[in-house]
């Protein structure tokens, strides 16, 4: 099961009467990727002085530079990264974009015949010897936590995801399933999945 952030959501209609769906990084996302921007700055620095002054090598005109975009790049994504998902009853289409402000990835999937849009209650278990190097086998579950996940699902087919909303959200998930429920014409349901 891919790694699922909740991140804050705006819920507009635009003028060819699709429901759009948009959601920001969040304030943790924007935060950690301060020291990779700020590192890749210090390392773009590095290289226009030392070619200012003249004072750069063939290694440091190469490494420099490759440095800097491999912490730029994810400070970038991290800070600037939105998902933007568009339903448009018309067409029966739900247009997926990933838009980093300076590229986007957009995917266009048609909405399955006997489709519903459900909204999945899914609880993520850390435990406490995870990551540590240690067994878990018989350790105490450290902390739980729910996402409330948006998603069109069919018999037979992989779900479209449409939002991904902190547990705690959960009302306002199942209002949006059924605004986009009501637009395409379609049942609501839900469930509870956990990952062990």
């Amino acid at each position: 099961m891919p790694t699922r952030v909740a991140t804050p959501l705006d819920l507009s209609t635009d003028r060819a009467g699709r429901l759009v769906l948009v959601q920001h990084s969040n304030t943790r996302l924007r935060v950690v990727s301060l020291p990779f921007l700020g590192l890749g700055g210090y390392l773009v620095w590095q290289v226009v002085a030392g070619a200012l002054q003249r004072d750069l090598t063939v290694a440091g005109a190469i490494a420099l530079p490759l440095l800097a975009l491999a912490f730029l790049v994810p400070g970038w994504i991290l800070l600037a990264g939105r998902r933007r998902t568009a339903i448009d009853p018309a067409l029966r289409l739900v247009v997926r974009e990933i838009d980093f402000r300076l590229f986007s990835r957009r995917q266009v999937e048609p909405v399955p015949v006997g489709a519903h849009v459900d909204v999945v209650l899914e609880t993520r278990r850390i435990d406490r010897g995870e990551g540590t190097g240690g067994s878990s086998d018989d350790a105490e579950p450290q902390r739980r936590h729910p996402f409330a996940v948006i998603e069109i699902a069919a018999p037979g087919s992989t779900p479209i995801l449409l939002a991904v909303l902190d547990g705690a959200e959960e009302g306002r998930g199942h209002e949006i399933a059924r605004q986009a429920a009501v637009l395409l014409g379609l049942p609501v349901g839900s469930g509870t999945r956990s990952e062990d």
